[in-house]
């Protein structure tokens, strides 16, 4: 015989709930991030607290860039009566949109700590001439 536990159930009915109102939302958080640009780059930080870097993912192109992070994880432990399950979810989605003249397949990202740090470099867009 299966001994019922009312915290279980409470548990699956909460995690229920959040599955439905994160598909209704998105599931996504607008991160906080920094814009700023110097004569030579473009340099956008993200924060995103709590995501590992291979969960992390970067699409840019002339037009944006945009930055998606996703980390899901599980522990469970038993200690004699004792049952605790720790669900972590976090989704973080950011669209910017760029300024025209970029080299954006030169574009660089390096994650340090909950900051994802990204260069995008300035195309030169006038040339010196010279005249025969």
């Amino acid at each position: 015989m299966v001994e019922w536990d009312p915290f279980k159930e409470m548990k699956r009915v909460q995690d229920r709930i959040n599955k439905k109102v994160n598909s209704l939302m998105g599931g996504y958080k607008k991160p906080y991030s920094n814009i700023t640009q110097n004569p030579k780059n473009v340099v956008i930080n993200v924060e995103l607290p709590g995501i590992k870097k291979k969960n992390i993912f970067l699409d840019v192109n002339d037009e944006k860039l945009v930055v998606k992070a996703d980390e899901n994880s599980r522990k469970i432990k038993e200690k004699e009566d004792i049952y605790s399950e720790i669900d972590k979810s976090l989704g973080y989605y950011r669209s910017i949109v760029l300024p025209k003249g970029l080299a954006v397949d030169k574009t660089e990202a390096k994650l340090s700590g909950k900051v994802l740090k990204i260069r995008i470099p300035k195309r030169k867009t006038s040339k010196k001439v010279s005249i025969k």
